[in-house]
């Protein structure tokens, strides 16, 4: 017992420090938590922005005009299959030549379209099939 009260002051300071050290640790460690969580509402946020911004565009009426284009950029004779439904788009072509298909696939990659199916086939030298499924 006199050695705990011949040492009680520095056993005190002892017991704060590592009281002290403790709460720094955990000061730091929620301070890292809510970093990394406001982090993540920022990103949230930037995914909503970006949802909303595409549903705008979804939602434009200069889209179906763009559908349309798809129909018209080539000869009605190389469109096997046009089918238009609601938001849906299936396509198929045959015959297309380099410059078509290029002109047919900016369209595509330049609008808001979600591509469910692409297949790009080459039947000849100079010749190319495609099916186009896509929405808006």
């Amino acid at each position: 017992m006199s050695i705990l009260k011949r040492f009680a002051n520095e056993l005190t300071i002892f017991l704060v420090t590592i009281f002290a050290l403790y709460a720094l640790y955990y000061k730091v460690s929620i301070s890292n938590i809510f970093i990394h969580k406001q982090k993540e509402i920022e990103n949230s946020i930037y995914e909503i922005e970006r949802v909303v911004k595409l549903q705008e565009f979804w939602n434009n009426k200069s889209l179906s005009k763009k559908v349309k284009e798809l129909k018209d950029i080539v000869k009605k004779s190389k469109v096997i299959l046009f089918k238009r439904r609601s938001k849906n788009l299936d396509v198929k072509y045959k015959n297309l030549t380099p410059k078509e298909l290029n002109k047919i696939l900016k369209i595509v990659i330049r609008n808001p379209f979600e591509i469910k199916s692409l297949k790009i086939k080459r039947e000849k030298k100079e010749s190319y099939s495609m099916e186009l499924l896509c929405k808006w």
